[in-house]
């Protein structure tokens, strides 16, 4: 796994870092963005044509968890699915309260699938919805087998 990070002061900064990225061999669906707005953040991923942190990089229980997490806990742990620890993401996310745009790049170069918490990529269990195995059977008088 492969993480690099670069601070961007404003939108045209940020798009010259996301080529230097790619110039070192980064693709585009390997590098997200940053900032402290939503809004903001996804304004620079459609401008540089990048990504920003959803469910498939943090995972479902940390995109469940981030539901009750204050905005900066939120950043912060999406900058530790991208592989940064977290003293990392603390000092980034400060960066992030000056108005700062984080551009990451996260690629996956030894090729074990990995994040930096040891999970697949993908590799969440999902439970079915409530009843779709027993709908439309009597209850009472089923044999499963």
């Amino acid at each position: 796994m492969e993480t690099k990070v670069r601070l961007a002061a404003n939108e045209e900064q940020a798009l010259r870092e996301v080529k230097n990225l790619q110039a070192e061999g980064f693709n585009l669906d390997e590098i997200y963005v940053m900032t402290h707005d939503n809004d903001r953040t996804e304004g620079v991923a459609e401008m540089t044509n990048t990504n920003e942190v959803g469910v498939a990089e943090e995972g479902l229980m940390t995109a469940a968890a981030n539901l009750f997490r204050s905005k900066g806990d939120k950043l912060r742990a999406k900058m530790e699915s991208l592989g940064l620890s977290s003293s990392e993401a603390d000092t980034y996310e400060k960066e992030l309260d000056r108005g700062k745009i984080l551009v990451i790049a996260y690629a996956d170069r030894d090729g074990d699938g990995y994040p930096h918490d040891g999970r697949l990529r993908g590799d969440e269990t999902t439970l079915p919805p409530t009843g779709i195995y027993m709908s439309g059977r009597d209850n009472h008088n089923s044999n499963l087998f």
